[in-house]
């Protein structure tokens, strides 16, 4: 399996990130992120297999019928063109449900992402089963996103997954991470963003989980010690993150900027 694995923001620089993580999901809100430019410069200073994700804006994700909403989705593309982004997140909110209307937006919106160049993947935070959220993102040729660390992994042989946290001071438990490892087993290519305390720790412990779960494989450790192996690292890395040394100073995005038009 491929398998990349990563936060859903970046705190700190990009490069000791990348020696942590070969994933980084990041909203396009506009004056959240840097500008295009340094964008462009945290595309050149990761490995070129690492893999950005740009999640849309709440207010396009949100199907508003609004006149501002096609300039959101504009930026949106704008800075997933400036990462090289391999993915594009729809996250519609909890006011979208499986109703006509809303499929109708989805896939008109959908219809305009440049597929071509890069997937797209849906997260829906309504109210929808499990079984009807499937057919639709089948319909609409998207991946559709779910916690597999709670529920099973979507159909297909290529996912896109959340590990959530529960709670500002929550840690990914053991447990969890064991259930996204066997869970996403059969897949060709996995993208795991985890959310919580411990990411550092859960994404080594994933990656060595499904290297255990090949076919030819045995589960060969205890899954709390290898938590405990990596813990020194973790503990560092939020650490730097606390005492500010690795902050990130640089401007967010401005869009009178003329070298990013």
């Amino acid at each position: 399996m491929l398998l990349h694995v990563g936060q859903s923001a970046l705190r700190g620089d990009i490069g000791r990130y990348a020696e942590r993580f070969n994933l980084l999901e990041l909203r396009a809100e506009r004056g959240k992120l840097p500008k295009l430019a340094r964008l462009r410069q945290w595309r050149a200073q990761v490995p070129e297999e690492f893999v950005f994700s740009v999640v849309l804006p709440q207010r396009v994700s949100g199907l508003e019928a609004a006149a501002d909403v096609a300039a959101e989705l504009d930026h949106a593309i704008g800075v997933a063109d400036a990462l090289r982004a391999a993915w594009l997140v729809v996250q519609t909110p909890a006011s979208v449900t499986p109703t006509t209307r809303s499929r109708q937006r989805l896939q008109a919106l959908v219809e305009r992402l440049p597929r071509e160049v890069r997937r797209v993947a849906w997260e829906p935070r309504g109210i929808w089963q499990d079984e009807e959220a499937e057919r639709t993102a089948e319909l609409l040729g998207v991946r559709l996103v779910r916690d597999v660390s709670r529920s099973p992994a979507p159909p297909g042989r290529v996912v896109y997954a959340r590990m959530r946290g529960l709670g500002d001071a929550s840690r990914v438990r053991a447990s969890a991470v064991e259930r996204v490892a066997e869970r996403l087993a059969d897949c060709d290519e996995a993208c795991v963003v985890i959310e919580g305390e411990g990411a550092v720790r859960a994404a080594a412990l994933l990656r060595q989980l499904v290297l255990d779960l090949e076919p030819e494989a045995e589960l060969g450790h205890d899954t709390e010690q290898a938590l405990d192996d990596t813990a020194d690292e973790d503990q560092d890395f939020d650490d730097a993150l606390d005492d500010g040394s690795m902050d990130d100073d640089e401007d967010a995005d401005d869009e009178d900027d003329e070298e990013d038009r």
